[in-house]
């Protein structure tokens, strides 16, 4: 505030500092001015960012490195021809985030000279458009999906329309004795999508494949094929493994199908072989079970619709090479009709901006019981403007309903009609009732309550909103019949094919004559730790894996037991690694909930051990070792990619890896992709390892 003196409404306030002040010294009022205004040094466009991460190729000093969020970051080459684009997930089931300083770090890796952190949490959003397909959303932002202030966009000019390139499309494994159904994409030079025209496929290896681009797999697990397929004079590959029978199925229905529309719902099933590869059944190679007085269930893509004939419950079975799943549905709703509209005094009008004007009153529904209408005005006013009936407190919905809706006298006037949720952990929650209030009398308005909402949930507030800056007008809005529909009690599931113990835990042979051992020990027991050790020793292990910090201890113990020989490595960062029978062992700090959060450059090291191991003629196989299974890291995201790291090992190389987490909280082995994340557990009992290097499958076991 500069001065006490109102401005007047055709009038400016110019304020200078510094030289600008000595600029408007001499000016008095009446004086012309003209004012331009124009970038220095002229740039092509700008974005507004927060902190610094990159400058001149150094890292900037003092960044945050604690808090872990969603970010967003910009950076560029040191010639500045390269522009580096980051997006990290945080705040959500799958991701923690990233720091300030690991963001910095990330860019710098990339090659960025320069990097900007822009607006992160929950505006960090990346879309993009894969060649051939539509612009979607590739992270999951940590609200819902929401408008941001700025961005940068990379556009495209468009294509010639004429194909330049095709790509096979479905997934790139089969089952041995089942099938898939492929398709071709074709695009043009700046990767939009053209109609394709007849296809020819061919397929070299075991299996056959038609005309329709359907490929039945020969019973050969580990087989590799090659599908090929010709149109517009253009031809394209895609090779195709194929992995053993299934050993169990899991539908992709989690809970069941609750079916609340004539549109049904759809579903997927998976398949898992013994060595825990996972694949898409494709619906024509299932068998499927249902009542069709209840339920009609047909293929669509790569998995079933489940269309609801009339209202009630029941089961679907899927089956395949011997293996069953059951799904539970239901089909219709319950609806519970509540008085709160009828109840003026439970609502009170409240505006954005205070432009807006208006109140509430009583009125009458649609068959003449108690209503509440919304009077409103909206006058001029820059942005959106929303006129709300508030309630008072807010609304409590019974039980756990699914939908919510209510009877609206509409005035024409074309507003966009919304409603606020809020659920028991405190997370807010906008519904559309409708686009827009473009019809007079009454109409049912609903929506859909979100998936993942904490029940009870509560009705806040009911409002029309005006997102045309240049209309004003007033309008009258009744509301009345506030329902609620919940669906009817889903059946109980039956109990899942649950595979049995793994051979490493379970093996049904003894190891063979050249076979050693190694122990591991997480922990040192409170008590008799010399005895725990003592133990180990019985199974003359070639060295011990201790956890961090106890390595001097441990060697310690077994000099004083005479065993001051026995090498004794911790599973603590950097990554480091130990040869022994041609088996390598990676070490990895995880003690933090994973790699990145216990030692940044982890990643470093272990991609540069597997690179060279895959070339290593006299390394057979991987063992990668560390505190805690990438199954349970805090960072799901991180856990998944040290799994795909894995696999992509083993694909590559042709030689088996697996995963030994000294933690957890029993003995266990999950397989993931034909890879077994074994959990020792019993962090404070040493715990044996056998490594058998005749066998071919089972060549890891735990115990002698």
């Amino acid at each position: 505030r500069v001065t006490n003196v109102p401005v007047p409404a055709d009038g400016f306030i110019l304020v200078g500092t510094n030289e600008a002040a000595r600029f408007l010294d001499p000016l008095k009022p009446g004086d012309p001015v003209a004012v331009s205004y124009r970038p220095s040094p002229a740039v092509a466009w700008a974005i507004g960012g927060q902190n610094y991460l990159v400058r001149d190729g150094a890292v900037v000093s003092g960044l945050d490195n604690a808090s872990r969020r969603p970010r967003s970051a910009v950076g560029f080459s040191a010639d500045g021809r390269r522009m580096y684009l980051l997006v990290i997930e945080g705040d959500s089931s799958r991701s923690v985030g990233a720091t300030l300083a690991e963001m910095a770090a990330f860019m710098k890796s990339f090659g960025a000279a320069n990097a900007l952190e822009l607006d992160g949490g929950g505006s960090s959003t990346i879309v993009a458009r894969r060649p051939g397909e539509p612009l979607t959303v590739l992270n999951l932002p940590a609200s819902a999906q929401r408008p941001v202030p700025n961005g940068i966009g990379l556009f495209a000019q468009p294509g010639s329309g004429r194909a330049q390139h095709l790509r096979i499309d479905g997934e790139a494994r089969v089952f041995s004795g089942l099938s898939r159904t492929f398709t071709v994409t074709a695009f043009d030079e700046q990767y939009e999508p053209v109609a394709v025209q007849q296809v020819q496929w061919g397929a070299k290896g075991p299996g056959v494949i038609g005309s329709d681009g359907r490929y039945t797999a020969a019973d050969a697990p580990g087989s590799r094929v090659t599908i090929t397929a010709a149109a517009h004079g253009l031809t394209t590959e895609l090779q195709v493994r194929i992995l053993g029978r299934v050993a169990r199925i899991e539908p992709q229905a989690s809970g069941g199908l609750t079916l609340l529309d004539a549109a049904g719902s759809t579903f997927t099933v998976v398949g898992y072989d013994a060595d825990g590869y996972r694949a898409l059944i494709d619906p024509r190679d299932l068998t499927v079970e249902y009542d069709p007085s209840l339920v009609r269930v047909e293929p669509e893509g790569d998995g079933l619709r489940a269309v609801p004939v009339a209202t009630g419950s029941g089961y679907i079975t899927v089956s395949v090479q011997g293996h069953r799943a059951v799904i539970p549905f239901v089909s219709g709703t319950r609806s519970t009709l509540l008085a709160s509209l009828g109840q003026t005094a439970l609502w009170m009008f409240e505006r954005h901006p205070e432009q807006v004007t208006g109140w509430v009153a009583p009125s009458q529904g649609p068959g003449g019981d108690r209503a509440t209408a919304l009077y409103y005005t909206f006058a001029p006013a820059e942005g959106n403007r929303a006129a709300y009936l508030q309630a008072v407190a807010p609304i409590v919905l019974p039980g756990r309903p699914d939908r919510i809706g209510l009877w609206v006298q509409g005035d024409g006037q074309g507003a966009w009609l919304r409603a606020t949720l809020q659920d028991a952990a405190g997370n807010s929650y906008t519904l559309d009732l409708a686009p827009r209030v473009d019809w007079t009398g009454w109409r049912y308005v609903e929506a859909a309550v979100p998936g993942g909402v904490t029940y009870p949930v509560s009705l806040h507030r009911i409002y029309p909103v005006e997102t045309d800056a240049q209309r004003s007008y007033s309008g009258m809005l009744v509301f009345a019949d506030l329902t609620v529909k919940t669906a009817l009690p889903m059946p109980d599931a039956p109990a899942a094919e649950v595979p049995g113990p793994d051979a490493i835990l379970n093996p049904g042979v003894p190891a063979g004559p050249e076979s050693w051992s190694f122990a591991v020990l997480a922990a040192l027991p409170d008590v008799a730790p010399e005895e725990s050790v003592k133990a180990a020793l019985e199974a003359d292990p070639r060295f011990f894996l201790v956890g961090p910090g106890l390595r001097s201890q441990v060697r310690e113990i077994l000099a004083r037991l005479g065993a001051a020989a026995v090498p004794v490595y911790e599973m603590a960062p950097p990554a480091r690694y130990l040869d022994a029978g041609g088996v390598r062992f990676i070490l990895l700090g995880t003690e933090q909930g994973g790699l990145r959060a216990t030692a940044f450059h982890q990643w470093e090291g272990l991609d540069a051990l597997l690179e060279v191991t895959s070339r290593a003629g006299s390394i057979r196989r991987v063992v990668v070792v560390g505190g805690q299974s990438p199954l349970r890291f805090r960072d799901a995201r991180e856990g998944q990619l040290l799994q795909e790291r894995l696999t992509a090992f083993e694909d590559r190389s042709g030689k088996a890896a697996a995963y030994l987490g000294a933690g957890g909280a029993a003995p266990g082995v999950t397989r993931v992709e034909g890879v077994p994340y074994i959990d020792a557990g019993t962090p404070r009992v040493p715990v044996i390892f056998t490594v058998d290097p005749t066998a071919d499958s089972l060549w890891l076991r735990m115990g002698r």
